[in-house]
């Protein structure tokens, strides 16, 4: 990450990459970091979760979302200054190594500034 996102400026896009492509999922985040075998894969993320809109990736397996950081999920789901969050794409994947129908990319952990 070159720079760290500012909660002012409210430009922050999330991306998942390398997923089956028209394939449904959504972005979540959380305060913990934690490791759980789930799917065909592990959920990264901990703590009370806040799901985000599902979105559907592209024709290249990527999928996009640009988090409005002033309209939270809820208000314990705010992103403020010199908060760290951590984030993680869970995704229809039927086609997946495991046969579970789904998985999750790794996750990423954002400290925002003001």
């Amino acid at each position: 990450m070159q720079s760290l996102p500012s909660v002012a400026q409210n430009e922050v896009q999330l991306q998942a990459l390398f997923l089956p492509s028209q394939t449904p999922g959504l972005f979540y985040h959380g305060p913990d970091q934690v490791q759980l075998p789930m799917g065909d894969g592990f959920r990264c993320v901990g703590g009370p979760l806040f799901r985000l809109p599902v979105v559907v990736s592209n024709d290249t397996g990527q999928a996009f979302f640009d988090l409005d950081l002033s309209t939270p999920p809820t208000a314990a789901g705010e992103i403020l200054p010199g908060s760290t969050w951590n984030f993680q794409f869970w995704y229809r994947d039927p086609t997946g190594p495991g046969g579970s129908g789904f998985n999750w990319t790794d996750g990423a952990s954002i400290r925002s500034c003001p």
